[in-house]
């Protein structure tokens, strides 16, 4: 709605929800009222500040970009404020828009008003709520909602105005095309400003120095207005008669003037030349800020932006991040980030909850494995390929020893023993030693795999074991070395070490976790399902409990029980490298999803049933991660004396301070956009208290739009909502925004939605607004006298006339239920056969293999024959998915299916798919020599497909490992042992790929079946 309100003055009403309820109070309440919004929205938004630490690097904080992809309505923005109530407003060229962190929202200007009323150059948001706007074609206040717009009606220039700021006395400066001008909200009034400089030249830039000062910017120098009892000295001489862009009053008394050629910076009304500023010299300079940490951050038309500290300057470009190098304004928010207006986008940057150091900061190559904090809080991170890197005080450095034989190798492990020296573990160089400044090295003679060391381990005895690519070793004082592997000739690659309480020695291999018996490597009891896992930490917890990071996911192993959280259980990921702890009960785990932060006592009551699902905080790339990739050395993580948490990433190191994520999970302030009831956007009821709209009866559906303000953590905001009366709990809404409801019942139903960041609190209290459903005319109480009237009148000819039509339809209903018989016979057939079937093979499923090898075993039984059973598994069929992708993987499975099918040529064999990559093939009356002939059939038959396959390291066509066994089952056997016997055959093929292995029955002497297999390409 449109009111004209004077000459060239308009007033507008625009729908915002929270504002339509003022109409119907009086003054005094009103006011009231908005005192205490103001005092709830700032007491709300309260959080710790943490501004930009001007000891790290410009490339070590978090930048964030938004362009048209990411919703920005348009690239070309002017101007940014904050409001009271912390969302952001942003000025463009096409009009003024609201940013509340995850969404842009466009405000529309008044009808009539002409397209240089749309173009914003300048914003400024005031204590008391108002947004000033000042435009090309004039000057608006948004008032809760309400536009006001002055223009040349009230003596503002014809061509608008390019900024504002505001004067102690609440009056506002403005720049315009005649200088600076001073305008009187209250009055309306628009007077010249005064001051030394420059006559009345087209003023580009306001700025409000220190002690209220006014700074102008124009196309001829620079402009000083005057303030009460202030002497003005003479400016002309700091830049002449160039173009003044942007200024700076800053608190340590320099003026810094940006002008289209250069950087000028006055002290005590004398020019200074810091030398550090010479790479500034013939820039065009557009904006200036100092930050509350002192900064000076300097914005630059086509070279990006620099920040100047301590005599230091750094750039922040197009390299760095920025979505432009045109800057057109800087400008810091309440909780210490900084904005960047270019002309290609909208780029924050702040101090995140990661810091990183990567190849910006000075390490020498991306690649990090291992990252160790030594006794002396020194952090030494282990590269791929760069050598040793010590970070001390923040900057990474070269440590006082070198050798050759570390570089050019994968730092895979560190640490320091008792007597205080460094061992570093290498990936083909053996193990380092560090004493006195030099390197002492131990190779291992022998086979190559014995000069990978994945990790180090000093027991309490101070004996030094060292897992490598061939085994443990245990080094004496002399160097010797004692080995232990599983058993004899079986590959081990030892990735993790770990004592518990009891002083013994736990392993954890590519092939699952182990410890030492009789001079070997023995599985750990109870940890079959890790048998074809890598466990890349172990961490010994309370009570006896050991928590392993594995890429089978986050185990939990205690008196023999292990228990696995995965995806089902809520996990996010589950390629585990790392396990840190801290004392409020959290786990720190690192993974290729990033760092995830995984409370103990929700895992425990998860595995107790006592909750659905896991919640993990997952830090990533918006937390300041420069890669959300980590990996996995020995040790890939360290817990600092500082309280933060340093993971090893595929790009540097990055340090987590727990402090920032607490900080980032207060509770956002929540509300209630609007109400849409069938599509049109409803107004509340003039009631007290909380908002009501009536919903009409006959509503088909109604609409609640809900939101949050999140600038720094938005893409952790999830919601919850409930309307009582309608649903029984809580509905998780995720990071929707939106709730809706069809089929309300009548009366009065309250509507409260809550919202948090990651796993923090809720808030509370919550956001409410209450739905007054209109019943409709049945389901009021005269509706039900009357229907129970004509009920009783109509009563007994419904009775005869429904008699009749029931004898016509029983024998309808007996000629349809002899036809819906054999129709619900023929589906049942039809089920049936689908739910023994594999939908992508057309194969038999697990389920009818089961039930045909529980047959076909007492049939074996009954008259004494032999049954064999074939494991068929396709060899680094993961490998061929991330090369060829998911599509092409299928395409796989189904080419092998109908080799193996093409293996079934009697009635009672069965090819079926057992899961996954993995398939079995059922031959009834097959003995040992007929099953290991036509494995090897089923082998070579594969390979002459001639699928192919890159990724493989044994072929270059896609291969399969068959296991097989063969008996004759006697009464009191299981058919799992006959499964059993398969599996392990395939086991022992796979550790050769492309290989064929049985178990030949009757067994041996000492009880168990013989193995057999054909020699193989080596996966080594």
């Amino acid at each position: 709605m449109l009111h004209r309100a004077g000459e060239g003055m308009y007033v507008v009403a625009v729908r915002w929800f929270g504002y339509t309820c003022f109409k119907s109070m009086n003054v005094v309440r009103r006011r009231l009222l908005e005192l205490f919004v103001v005092v709830a929205v700032c007491l709300g938004s309260v959080s710790v500040a943490w501004g930009l630490d001007p000891g790290k690097r410009v490339t070590q904080y978090t930048l964030t970009v938004w362009q048209a992809k990411d919703g920005l309505p348009q690239e070309t923005i002017t101007a940014v404020a904050q409001g009271l109530d912390g969302a952001l407003w942003i000025g463009a060229p096409s009009g003024l828009f609201r940013f509340d962190g995850s969404r842009f929202r466009r405000f529309q200007f008044p009808q009539g008003s002409s397209p240089g009323d749309h173009y914003v150059t300048g914003l400024l948001a005031r204590p008391d709520g108002d947004l000033w706007l000042t435009t090309r074609d004039g000057l608006f206040r948004v008032r809760r909602g309400i536009f006001t717009r002055w223009g040349r009606e009230a003596g503002l220039p014809g061509e608008g105005a390019m900024g504002v700021v505001a004067r102690d006395d609440g009056t506002l400066a403005l720049a315009t095309d005649q200088g600076i001008a001073y305008f009187d909200p209250v009055t309306g009034e628009v007077q010249p400003g005064t001051g030394a400089g420059i006559g009345a030249a087209s003023a580009l830039a306001v700025a409000r120095g220190q002690s209220g000062r006014i700074w102008g910017g124009t196309m001829r120098g620079l402009l000083q207005l005057k303030t009460v009892s202030e002497r003005v000295p003479a400016v002309d001489e700091y830049v002449g008669d160039e173009i003044v862009n942007a200024v700076l009053d800053d608190s340590h008394g320099r003026l810094w003037i940006g002008t289209s050629r250069r950087l000028v910076v006055v002290q005590d009304g004398r020019r200074r030349k810091p030398q550090e500023l010479r790479l500034l010299e013939g820039l065009w300079i557009r904006s200036l800020l100092e930050d509350r940490d002192g900064n000076v951050w300097i914005g630059t038309r086509g070279n990006g932006a620099y920040r100047f500290y301590g005599g230091r300057l750094e750039r922040l470009s197009t390299a760095e991040g920025l979505p432009d190098d045109l800057v057109r304004q800087i400008f810091e928010d309440r909780d210490g980030s900084l904005w960047f207006v270019t002309a290609g986008g909208l780029a924050r940057l702040r101090d995140g909850a990661v810091t990183s150091w990567t190849v910006r900061e000075g390490l020498p190559v991306p690649f990090v494995w291992s990252v160790y904090e030594d006794p002396r809080s020194r952090l030494w991170v282990g590269t791929s390929g760069g050598g040793v890197v010590r970070l001390e005080d923040g900057s990474p450095e070269r440590p006082p020893f070198s050798d050759p034989g570390l570089s050019g190798v994968e730092i895979r492990s560190f640490l320091t023993d008792r007597r205080g020296e460094l061992w570093i573990g290498t990936s083909g160089n053996g193990l380092a030693r560090v004493r006195g400044g030099a390197v002492h090295w131990r190779r291992f003679s022998g086979s190559g795999q014995r000069n990978v060391v994945y990790c180090l381990l000093e027991d309490r005895s101070g004996r030094l074991w060292v897992g490598t690519g061939d085994g443990l070793a245990l080094l004496d004082e002399r160097g010797r070395a004692t080995w232990y592997r599983c058993e004899a000739g079986q590959h081990t690659v030892v990735r993790s070490l770990s004592e518990d309480s009891r002083g013994r020695i736990w392993v954890g291999t590519t092939a699952g976790l182990a410890w030492i018996r009789r001079g070997k490597l023995a599985a750990v009891p109870g940890t079959r399902a890790l048998a074809k896992a890598r466990i890349h930490c172990i961490r010994q917890g309370e009570n006896g409990v050991v928590w392993l990071a594995t890429d089978a996911g986050l185990g939990r192993l205690e008196d023999g029980r292990l228990d696995l959280i995965g995806s089902e259980q809520g996990l996010p990921n589950e390629m585990l490298y790392w396990i840190l702890t801290d004392e409020e009960g959290y786990f720190w785990v690192s993974s290729d999803l990033g760092i995830l932060r995984i409370g103990r006592q929700a895992i425990e009551e998860v595995l107790a049933g006592k909750r659905s699902r896991l919640e993990a905080l997952v830090i990533g790339r918006s937390d300041g991660m420069p890669s959300t990739e980590c990996n996995s050395g020995h040790p890939a993580g360290a817990r600092r004396r500082d309280g933060s948490f340093c993971f090893a990433t595929t790009n540097g190191v990055a340090c987590v301070d727990p402090r920032r994520l607490r900080a980032l999970e207060r509770p956002p302030p929540v509300s209630i956009e609007e109400v849409v009831i069938d599509g049109r956007a409803a107004a509340p009821l003039e009631t007290a208290g909380v908002p009501t709209f009536e919903v009409p009866s006959g509503t088909r559906r109604v609409q609640v739009g809900f939101g949050a303000i999140s600038l720094e953590a938005a893409d952790k905001l999830s919601f919850r909502y409930r309307l009582y009366g309608y649903d029984a709990d809580w509905i998780d809404a995720g990071r929707t925004r939106e709730a809706h409801f069809t089929g309300l019942p009548p009366g009065k139903l309250r509507f409260a939605v809550i919202a948090r960041h990651g796993t923090g609190r809720w808030s509370d209290p919550p956001a409410l607004v209450m739905l007054d459903v209109r019943p409709a005319f049945h389901q009021t109480p005269l509706f039900f006298v009357l229907v129970l009237g004509v009920l009783g009148l109509t009563g007994l000819a419904i009775f005869r006339v429904r008699t009749a039509q029931l004898r016509v339809r029983e024998r309808r209903l007996r000629s349809l239920v002899t036809r819906r018989t054999a129709e619900l016979e023929e589906a049942n057939a039809e089920l049936e056969r689908l739910a023994t079937a594999d939908p992508l093979t057309g194969l038999a499923n697990r389920r009818r293999l089961d039930e045909v090898l529980d047959a076909e075993w007492r049939r074996a039984i009954r008259i004494r024959q032999p049954l064999c059973l074939l494991m068929v598994d396709i060899d680094h069929f993961k490998a061929f998915n991330d090369r060829y992708g998911h599509v092409e993987g299928d395409g796989c499975l189904r080419k092998v299916a109908q080799i193996l099918a093409g293996f079934a040529r009697r009635p009672g064999d069965l090819v079926a798919r057992y899961g996954g990559e993995e398939f079995a093939i059922l031959l009834p009356g097959v003995g040992n020599d007929g099953a290991a002939e036509i494995a090897e059939s089923v082998r070579r038959g594969t390979a002459a497909l001639g699928i192919v396959h890159e990724a493989s390291s044994i072929a270059t066509v896609v291969t399969v490992s068959v296991g097989w066994a063969s008996v004759t089952p006697a009464e009191g056997t299981d058919p799992k042992e006959l499964i059993a016997a398969a599996d392990d055959a395939l086991y022992e093929a796979k550790n050769r790929r492309n290989a064929v292995s049985g178990r030949r029955w009757p067994p041996s002497d000492d009880g168990t079946p013989r193995a057999t297999g054909g020699a193989s390409p080596d996966d080594s």
